[in-house]
């Protein structure tokens, strides 16, 4: 059993190498102009290959579906699974409106929260996301914090998934006018 030990030991550095972690280039960038920030969200948007996921506002969606939507249309296009937390509508009517174009894909999913989401996120294939330092301001008002670090995507992702599990697929009629 010693020798065995020793053997796997002597192994462990070679192997390990080739899993090293970069840690020479940034993993945080706060964006802060608001067209940058567009951007940044548009390049990740285009450049995803698995899932997108999202946690917004009722109040940015209109106009995020306004500025991404091509982007994430070609995205779902392209096989992408597309995962949208947003709060309740203000009016039932508009929410068939504004997704008509999104529900034909199997792909794209919506859940609804009761109440405004206290934290904006978005999550690109499972490697970077997208924290806004403000939840209660309009799509590019306030910087965005965007990172690959292990450690704030882990935190991230559960809480997306947290966040997934509680929210409802459907909204009961009497809680929106």
């Amino acid at each position: 059993m010693q020798k065995i030990a020793e053997k796997m030991m002597q192994n462990f550095p070679q192997k390990n190498n080739n899993n090293k972690i970069l840690d020479d280039k940034p993993h945080f960038v706060l964006v802060s102009k608001k067209e940058a920030s567009i951007n940044k969200r548009l390049f990740e948007i285009d450049s995803a290959k698995t899932s997108i996921d999202f946690i917004t506002s009722w109040k940015r969606f209109p106009h995020a579906i306004d500025t991404f939507g091509k982007s994430g249309k070609q995205a779902l296009k392209n096989n992408v699974k597309m995962r949208v937390i947003l709060e309740k509508p203000e009016n039932k009517y508009d929410v068939p409106k504004i997704l008509e174009e999104f529900r034909i894909f199997p792909n794209f999913h919506l859940r609804y929260i009761l109440k405004p989401p206290e934290a904006i996120i978005g999550v690109f294939d499972n490697k970077s996301v997208l924290i806004k330092t403000s939840a209660k301001v309009g799509l590019a008002e306030k910087p965005s914090l965007w990172t690959d670090n292990p450690c704030l995507l882990a935190v991230i992702r559960d809480y997306f998934e947290i966040m997934w599990i509680t929210a409802i697929k459907r909204i009961p009629e009497k809680i929106i006018e």
